[in-house]
């Protein structure tokens, strides 16, 4: 019937099958995923075996930040400064790495306070190490 596809595999070209005829379509990413998948419509009317049709997801963390200009008046110019406002959780080396992917001169991340006499406790880091302090 069909011959065995491997996940990821780029498969075609391939007749559409929408009655348009012999019409021949591109080479299309294979997915191997079974449910929430947005090549979805790569999977449709075709049936995969069935070792290939689960895949484990990872749940991958989503951490809420600000984008900001500083030191200017004007939009996109200045320097970029990126702020995580509830950094709660994270580890140092994960600091890090989020302030190594943002790429920016300094990011921010905001803590809960410490002591009675403060509002808040921040933690600032460049793409290469922690600052004491930044201003």
């Amino acid at each position: 019937m069909g011959r065995r596809i491997k996940p990821g595999l780029l498969v075609g070209p391939q007749p559409c099958r929408r009655g348009e005829g012999a019409r021949i379509l591109p080479l299309q990413p294979v997915c191997a995923c079974f449910t929430a998948c947005p090549n979805a419509e790569l999977r449709r009317g075709r049936r995969y075996p069935r070792r290939f049709t689960l895949t484990r997801r990872t749940a991958v963390p989503e951490y809420r930040y600000l984008h900001y200009d500083v030191f200017t008046d004007a939009l996109f110019e200045g320097n970029p400064l990126a702020v995580l406002p509830d950094a709660r959780g994270l580890s140092t080396e994960q600091m890090q790495t989020i302030a190594q992917e943002m790429a920016f001169s300094e990011t921010t991340f905001v803590l809960p306070r410490e002591r009675d006499d403060t509002d808040i406790r921040m933690r600032i880091f460049t793409p290469a190490a922690e600052l004491p302090m930044a201003g």
